[in-house]
This record gives C-alpha cells, structure tokens and sequence, in this order.
C-alpha cells in the first residue's frame, strides 16, 4: 500500500507538470476535464491506502487478535480500482490529445 501511496503522490505531480508542458506547446488540448478526473481517481487511491495502513496499524498494535479483514480487502480494492482509473484516465487524456 505504501508504493500505491507513493506513486500515485508522484503521478499527481507528473500529471500537472505534463499537462502543464502540453498547455504550452499546444494551444488546443481536448478533454482537460480527464486529467482532474485521473487527479482525484489518485487522491482516492491515496486515502484508501491510508486507510487501509492505518487498520493494519491497529491490528499489529493488537498483536494480531482481531480480524480486520472485512475493513482492509475493501479498501485494497478501492485504492488499487481508483489506481488503475486514474492511469486508464490518463492514457485516454494522452492518445487523444496527441493524435
């Protein structure tokens, strides 16, 4: 979860910046509203991810006696699901835009 966390924190700053360079060289860009979609697909991937490392922290602080399963198999798939929305987002944005 934590690579999740990282790299979508880095593809948040590579989408701006990229969407920053396009803006410049390209006056026209189409479709920009899919780069905020992906930004916030990521944002999602990163609070889930959070989430879920925080119920993990709880339940090494209890030396393993709870079953927080119910909790971090959701959260797993909604930051892994948003993570992959978000490049899915992206790469649309791109081939668009560059045809």
């Amino acid at each position: 979860m934590k690579q999740l966390v990282t790299i979508s924190s880095g593809s948040i700053v590579f989408a701006i910046a990229f969407l920053d360079f396009l803006a410049k060289s390209f006056h026209a860009l189409q479709w920009k509203w899919l780069v905020a979609l992906g930004v916030v697909g990521f944002f999602i991937c990163i609070i889930a991810s959070l989430a879920m490392m925080y119920i993990i922290s709880l339940n090494v602080g209890q030396a393993y006696t709870k079953d927080y399963q119910r909790f971090e198999r959701p959260s797993y798939r909604v930051a892994f699901g948003s993570f992959l929305f978000a490049i899915g987002v992206l790469v649309v944005f791109v081939v668009i835009n560059l045809r």
